[in-house]
């Protein structure tokens, strides 16, 4: 065989004896190529040279052997795996792997060994700082994973038994046992009973579908993505402020558990499902009608908003209202939802941000409960341009949520740099 010309990776698995470290070059003349054994150079070595003979095997942790000669050399790079022409097939296999050893020769390159630790000057300095704010660790993390943490912190203050919403207090989380304590925040009635009732709800939906042609962009539009609706009212699209979409997805997951539960625990039928008089304009969801989603998350949307943006404008506050009243109300519109299921909704949502905000601001109150009785007071219908329930402030214990809190103040500095 020719040593000039041997397959990638012969001389590592041993073709024409086991080549050492230490052994003398077989390359002749040309280029030296990762497939063949080191030669003899000369100059200072660079981590893409072979390693030189020397006594003992050269590992590729070692320093280069010019080092200890006195003269300068960069820091070697790992030890060279079996490889097809220039490039090891795994190379360019993607986008990531491209990057990664892109990334990978260019820190060959410029690290030095003394450079490899923190200056006592910076350890000095973190010492002197202490620990760092609750929750700021979070910025260290990738967005998703940041949602997950503070999703379970908050998802694990509220539990739901029945037709009932209980907000858990942790108490002192410094005792081995906290001591918890459940507060009712939000409830509901049974499903719609009674014939009059539901032939009255049956009827609404009817009467509402006259409106389909006038709607139906946002019908269509609404049914998988309502928050542009919201952003063209606000005039702050969320890719300018990422940790305000955080906060909202953190908000719609947690909610979304609360609703799924409740709407299980109620079992209320879809319009189609009580009426073959009900055709609906676009698909119906496959579970229960009570309460609406779509009403729940935008009302959710428009406090939310209100807490962060417009506290003191009590205008925008409004407009952001009846863009979630009408969001629900294209529900009912649209076949899926009874005009019933909009009214829950809506108060759910309500009343999940404002304890959202009380979890995450101590300067907020917590919301008194909505109780069963409560919900359809007012009748079994949500107006477009009703007024907007005020905060009744509760007198139960409240505990913030840290990583909620940090999350939050977060999404408010970014917000009143973008105030528009």
């Amino acid at each position: 065989m020719n040593p000039h010309h041997l397959p990638p990776g012969a001389w590592l698995s041993g073709a024409l004896g086991a080549f050492q470290p230490t052994d003398p070059p077989r390359a002749g003349s040309g280029p030296w190529q990762p497939t063949d054994p080191p030669r003899a150079a000369t100059g200072p070595w660079q981590p893409t040279d072979p390693p030189r003979a020397a006594t003992g095997p050269w590992q590729p942790t070692d320093p280069p052997r010019a080092a200890q000669q006195g003269a300068a050399a960069p820091m070697p790079t790992a030890a060279p795996f079996p490889w097809d022409g220039l490039d090891p097939h795994w190379v360019y296999h993607g986008a990531d792997s491209l990057l990664a050893q892109a990334l990978r020769r260019t820190r060959a390159r410029i690290l030095r060994a003394s450079e490899t630790r923190l200056p006592a000057a910076a350890i000095a300095e973190a010492a002197r700082l202490g620990q760092p704010l609750q929750g700021s660790h979070l910025m260290r993390w990738a967005s998703g994973f940041r949602v997950k943490a503070v999703s379970a912190e908050l998802a694990g203050r509220f539990q739901v038994l029945d037709k009932t919403v209980w907000m858990i207090d942790p108490g002192n989380a410094k005792l081995k046992v906290p001591a918890c304590q459940a507060t009712a925040v939000f409830a509901l009635p049974g499903a719609l009973s009674g014939e009059q009732l539901l032939g009255d709800q049956i009827d609404q939906v009817l009467r509402a579908a006259v409106e389909r042609e006038d709607r139906l962009p946002e019908i269509l539009s609404q049914s998988t993505d309502f928050w542009p609706f919201f952003e063209s009212f606000v005039g702050i699209r969320l890719g300018l402020a990422p940790r305000t979409g955080e906060l909202l997805e953190v908000a719609f997951e947690c909610l979304g558990l609360v609703l799924m539960a409740l709407k299980n625990a109620v079992g209320a039928r879809r319009p189609f499902q009580a009426s073959t008089l009900v055709a609906p304009v676009i698909a119906t969801p496959g579970h229960g009608a009570l309460p609406s989603g779509h009403a729940a998350m935008a009302a959710l949307s428009s406090e939310l908003l209100h807490q962060l943006l417009y506290r003191h404008d009590a205008e925008a506050t409004g407009r952001l209202d009846r863009l979630a009243r009408r969001i629900a109300y294209n529900r009912v519109v649209a076949g899926v939802h009874f005009p019933a299921d909009s009214q829950a909704g809506y108060l759910l949502g309500l009343q999940f941000g404002r304890l959202m905000a009380a979890l995450a601001d101590r300067q907020q109150p917590v919301p008194a409960a909505v109780r069963a009785d409560q919900v359809f007071a007012q009748g079994h219908e949500l107006p477009e341009d009703g007024p907007r329930p005020g905060l009744v402030a509760g007198k139960y214990k409240r505990t913030l949520a840290p990583n909620l809190a940090f999350l939050w103040q977060q999404a408010q500095l970014e917000l009143d740099a973008l105030r528009v």
